[in-house]
């Protein structure tokens, strides 16, 4: 995709305690979309256009994927 901007964080979780209850996952991601708005001003005229999950031995590779506002 043009212009879409990548960025990955670890969020030590393990599969188990996602699978247990969503809610405090849900919670997470939208902690670290919020701070990694905060850490990259330049995504101030982007938005999020869509997310993907690696699952790792000892939590959760997550990747957002920023696209301009339109």
């Amino acid at each position: 995709m043009e212009n879409c901007i990548a960025v990955s964080r670890f969020l030590p979780k393990t599969q188990k305690e996602a699978a247990e209850s969503p809610g405090p996952l849900l919670r997470e991601l939208r902690s670290t979309v919020q701070q990694v708005r905060q850490e990259e001003p330049h995504l101030a005229d982007y938005q999020l256009y869509d997310m993907g999950f690696v699952q790792k031995e000892d939590g959760l590779e997550v990747n957002l994927y920023f696209i301009p506002d339109e």
